[in-house]
């Protein structure tokens, strides 16, 4: 009976199996393809998000002058909106590198991408962005000298602006055509079409649009021998351009007048212009006009002083000859540029075959995995069996290392109050006595937070992967060295490093290396007496790298490796009374990467650490190393614990506040730590505590306090989500935030950096250091937030709210706001443009503008754009195509785009919010 029980039960789990093997095999041909049906939304979601900011990085290069980096930009965004089917985003790529190659000199290959564009705007019937790029194509030809082609597509732009009744872009429009008819010597028709658009700027009061149509309807009145018409329009011309500072039109128009003026014998007035122009390419940089304004003064002056004009016709050939060799060498780089593109193109081609092998591989191993998958179900069966064990072991292990780690870091939680209270206690105490004992238990919360703080690296160290590089060393060793010097600077210890080369590489794990190097020299400065001099240096020998740490400390006895570095610990805690950064976890971290250490006694020379590690660690190879590999790829999460003192509902509601008074936001769910933060602040401020950041994010939004100061672990929200919130609220994103930690490792104060916090302190702190952030901070951002507001608000009294002593830097701001608006609806308005008319470098103007606003130029210019664009919409009726001109935004749908970035709003819903109900 036993034995047919014994055999049911086997047949009945072979069966079971059976089955399960079955619907494994179904599972594994089928589970992909809906898997990746699935998730094909969301993921074509995410990487079309990534798409945009793509593209949106190459328009802030392209305003930049970074021509060439716009354009690989662009094209990889294009690359993902074609596999994705996004015709109207590949138009905006096709007419931004177009754009690009117009700039770079490549006037071919920018025809030839917004042909490409036109074509998917007429199949999407979009009449608005056709008349843009009819334009676009029209003036190209234009510039390419080819004026007939011009011409079809110039008429074509201006049907449908008729249709719109858009007066400045229609403007725009008549003007090219003038100009193409006027290279047709279709002389009646230029007029005509300079005198409607000459019509449309007088309407619209754009002084430096009427001034370049009255430049041209001279050139037209020129070539139609009206010279009086001529002179004329010329002289109204400069008028204009000399009124409202424009430099390029009035030096051009000056050397045409000029010409004129010698064909009817006025030569000593055309000579006054004609240096006019010359000064003013002078400080343009104008090399063609120069030039040929140097052969105008020659044939000007060749009766009154022929000496003189043979000078100025020597000058004109020699800038004619840089001239020409400059566009040589420009025509030798656009060939070398096209090359890199059919390169590139080739490249890519090259891997989508690469990729279609690739997918027939698959395809072909798909179904030999089908075929070879019943012999594969047994050891399947005890893989997984493994592999369960493998997970249980690891489990319990992270399990044990999270409880150590989330322990060891609520220890700082109490010792940040009894040593911040014991410091308070002892300042306010009068009886030698009890300071004494006061500076003793602080004393002893130092030694706790100093066994805490070795816990925590022991814990740091096990948590991070190792993740393997190869690389140049040099760079991260420098780096650490580098922070290890604010270690010596208290102690007047200086380190000078020597490495043999600058390039030197070998395998290595980025986070050990930094532990190590600073274990190393952290001991090194503990043995170090007052003004002492380390020298490290790093070489390459044969197939070691050396890292070397010299020290003139006390001869050391020359022991075995384990007790050296155990009477090295103790001398350490003999000498300084601090036990300083075990050197055990340093040999650890050594071991780890298969390396040697050892601590070598020179005699009266002192001391010498070296640690020795193989250049090569598996002939398989790793990946280039970047800074940022040091960072960890998983953040670390504590776990709070139920120990901490917790708020009641009476102190969680928020007060009542005096808005007369500075306002401090407390956010921290240890009770006692942030009454303790309260005790600090409240003689200035008066503070709001909330225990998490769900509730502090509430309380700011309501309250708008001064200052934030906030804890990284809690409940519901976080410090560093708290952090990245605040920093995505207009309302919020200027108020200065400080984060409290008390894991006291790099990965959370860089996590928190990155979010926007403006300061990170480590718990326990010091409370005159607090004190002093704080003040600092708010001085800062009082400056800063009155100034911008102001500056791009475009209110010019803003010097009033500088103090006495920046008195020229706020002179300085008035001519900048000055200087962007009057130039504001040109779309060429960039940094390099307005560091023309600062009459500084783009360097300087970027460095200066950054030090007086806090942003770089090219973001200043494109708030005051869009701060320009919100009057406009809440003031008046204008249409919004006329507002996109007027901001000097090159197209709607970017204008569109960009302001809805900035104001989370599009401009028609900005333009209902702003109406009265």
């Amino acid at each position: 009976m036993i034995i047919s029980n014994q055999n049911t039960q086997g047949s009945t789990e072979a069966a079971r199996r059976m089955r399960l093997a079955i619907a494994m095999l179904v599972a594994l041909l089928v589970l992909p393809a809906t898997v990746g049906c699935h998730d094909k939304k969301t993921a074509r979601s995410s990487i079309l998000n990534d798409a945009d900011s793509t593209l949106e990085h190459a328009y802030v290069l392209y305003d930049e002058a970074k021509y060439q980096q716009s354009l690989n930009l662009a094209r990889m965004a294009k690359g993902i909106y074609e596999r994705h089917d996004d015709q109207a985003m590949v138009s905006d790529c096709y007419s931004h590198i177009a754009a690009c190659f117009q700039r770079l000199g490549d006037v071919d290959s920018g025809i030839t991408n917004t042909i490409k564009g036109m074509e998917i705007e007429e199949k999407l019937g979009d009449n608005e962005r056709l008349s843009s790029t009819y334009n676009n194509l029209a003036g190209l030809y234009l510039t390419a000298g080819r004026p007939e082609e011009a011409l079809a597509f110039i008429d074509k732009a201006i049907e449908i602006e008729r249709g719109f009744n858009n007066s400045p872009r229609l403007s725009i429009r008549y003007g090219i055509a003038a100009e193409i008819h006027l290279k047709l010597l279709n002389l009646d028709s230029a007029l005509n079409y300079i005198t409607m658009a000459h019509e449309l700027d007088t309407r619209a009061g754009d002084s430096v649009k009427i001034a370049r149509r009255l430049s041209v309807m001279g050139d037209i009145y020129s070539k139609m021998n009206r010279k009086a018409d001529a002179e004329s329009a010329y002289r109204q011309s400069i008028a204009l351009l000399e009124q409202n500072g424009e430099i390029t039109s009035r030096m051009i128009t000056c050397q045409h007048l000029a010409s004129l003026l010698i064909d009817e014998g006025k030569n000593r007035e055309a000579v006054e212009l004609l240096t006019t122009s010359t000064r003013l390419s002078e400080n343009t940089g104008a090399k063609l006009v120069r030039m040929k304004n140097y052969e105008s003064l020659a044939k000007a002056l060749k009766h009154d002083n022929p000496a003189l004009a043979i000078d100025y016709m020597t000058r004109s050939n020699n800038l004619k000859d840089s001239i020409n060799r400059q566009e040589t060498s420009e025509l030798t780089a656009k060939y070398a540029a096209q090359f890199r593109s059919q390169q590139q193109e080739l490249t890519i081609a090259r891997q989508q075959r690469q990729i279609q092998r690739q997918y027939f591989f698959i395809a072909g191993a798909l179904a030999l995995a089908a075929v070879l998958l019943a012999a594969v179900v047994a050891l399947f069966y005890f893989l997984r069996y493994r592999a369960r064990s493998q997970r249980i072991l690891q489990r319990v292990s992270k399990e044990r290392q999270d409880f150590l780690t989330s322990l060891t870091n609520e220890f700082r939680q109490p010792l940040t109050v009894i040593i911040g209270q014991s410091q308070a206690l002892q300042q306010q105490e009068k009886n030698p006595a009890r300071q004494e004992q006061l500076e003793a238990i602080a004393r002893q919360g130092q030694s706790v937070l100093s066994l805490v703080n070795q816990m925590i690296n022991v814990s740091n160290i096990n948590r991070h992967r190792a993740n393997w590089y190869h690389d140049n060393v040099v760079t991260l060793v420098e780096m650490t060295i580098e922070n290890a010097r604010t270690m010596a600077h208290p102690r007047h210890v200086t380190i000078d490093f020597v490495a043999e080369r600058s390039t030197i590489e070998m395998d290595f794990i980025p986070y050990y290396i930094d532990n190590l190097v600073s274990g190393v020299l952290y001991n090194a400065i503990n043995l170090s007496d007052r003004g002492e001099r380390i020298v490290t240096t790093l070489r390459r020998l044969d197939d070691k790298v050396i890292f070397s740490a010299i020290t003139a400390a006390a001869d050391i006895d020359n022991e075995r490796l384990d007790n050296l570095f155990h009477s090295l610990e103790r001398e350490l805690r003999h000498r300084r009374g601090d036990n300083g950064k075990e050197l055990s976890l340093v040999r650890h971290l050594v071991e780890t990467m298969n390396g040697e250490i050892e601590v070598i006694n020179l005699k009266d020379k002192g001391t010498a650490f070296n640690v020795i590690f193989p250049a090569i660690h598996t002939t398989g190879g790793y990946p280039r190393w970047v800074p940022d590999a040091i960072i960890p790829d998983e953040p670390i999460e504590i776990a709070p614990t139920d120990a901490k003192p917790t708020f009641s509902a009476e102190e969680q509601a928020l007060p009542a506040v005096n808005a007369e008074q500075p306002i401090a936001l407390i956010v921290d769910d240890n009770q006692d730590i942030a009454r303790f933060i309260d005790s600090l602040l409240r003689p200035r401020f008066q503070t709001i505590i909330t225990g998490n950041g769900a509730q502090a994010l509430g309380a700011a939004a309501e309250f708008k306090p001064d200052i934030v100061l906030t804890d990284t672990v809690m409940p519901q929200m976080d410090g560093i989500e708290l952090c990245r919130a605040m920093r995505g609220d207009d309302a919020l994103r200027l108020i200065p935030i400080i984060v409290f930690t008390a894991t006291g490792d790099n990965d959370t104060r860089i996590s928190a950096l990155h979010c926007g916090a403006d300061a990170v302190v480590n718990k326990p702190f010091d409370a005159r250091e607090l004190i002093a952030i704080v003040t600092n901070l708010l001085q800062q951002r009082a400056f800063l937030r009155t100034n911008l507001e102001n500056a791009i608000g475009g209110d010019n009294s803003v010097g009033n709210t500088i103090a006495e002593g920046t008195k020229a830097d706020s002179e300085w701001v008035k001519e900048l706001n000055n200087t962007i608006m009057a130039n504001i609806a040109d779309p060429e308005l960039g940094s390099i443009m307005l560091a023309d008319k600062m009459c500084l470098s783009q360097r300087q103007l970027n460095r200066k503008v950054k030090a007086l606003t806090g942003y770089d130029t090219s973001t200043y210019i494109r708030e005051s754009r869009i701060s320009l664009a919100k009057r406009l919409l809440a003031a008046t009726d204008q249409p919004i195509n006329e507002i996109v001109v007027k901001c000097g935004f090159d197209s709607p749908s970017y204008f569109a785009k960009i302001f809805k970035q900035v104001v989370n709003l599009t401009p028609s819903d900005y333009r209902r919010s702003q109406q009265p109900l």
